[in-house]
């Protein structure tokens, strides 16, 4: 069974550092990649809402649903940047929380588009190809999960020491002056 608690009760898969940056920064840029992402697309849809009206879309979703969706993201992403620029775990866990929650949906989705498109006349090299978009889109959602829930714990780690009476040293434990 998968579980982020190891045997001696600590957690496991922590980040400390992602790439040449701390974790905040890496999550400020995981947040205002995503807000820009988003905004972009919100923008595209908006315009293709005012010139396609009265038109019908083919599609998985209606524009309305896209809509919906990407305004969910930009907020979860302006609630994230928020969360970290004032350091409030809470949020960062619900944060976290949200996008399991999303991903499980966004595969549940996709794996069925891609039942349908085997049972139809699509051909198989653009059912892998989707197959590879999927791993891709998940891997980035995980390491975006692993990247905050590390910084969380470091949060917790920070304010348990500043409220513990005990000031860490390299060596011995002693009261803090």
């Amino acid at each position: 069974m998968f579980s982020c608690i190891g045997e001696d009760g600590r957690p496991r898969y922590i980040m400390t550092r992602f790439l040449c940056c701390n974790l905040r920064t890496a999550i400020y840029i995981i947040g205002f990649n995503e807000l820009v992402v988003y905004t972009g697309l919100m923008a595209a849809l908006v315009y293709f809402m005012a010139h396609l009206k009265g038109r019908i879309v083919e599609g998985r979703f209606s524009m309305p649903t896209m809509f919906l969706m990407f305004t969910v993201h930009i907020i979860f992403d302006f609630l994230l940047i928020y969360a970290v620029r004032n350091k409030r775990r809470n949020i960062l866990w619900g944060w976290i929380w949200a996008r399991c929650v999303q991903m499980l949906g966004y595969v549940q989705r996709n794996l069925v588009w891609m039942f349908l498109m085997i049972m139809g006349d699509t051909s198989t090299g653009m059912v892998v190809l989707m197959g590879g978009y999927i791993v891709v889109i998940i891997a980035s959602n995980l390491l975006a999960v692993v990247i905050i829930r590390s910084y969380a714990l470091q949060l917790k780690a920070m304010e348990t020491l500043s409220s513990s009476p005990l000031q860490y040293t390299p060596g011995e434990a002693r009261e803090a002056t």
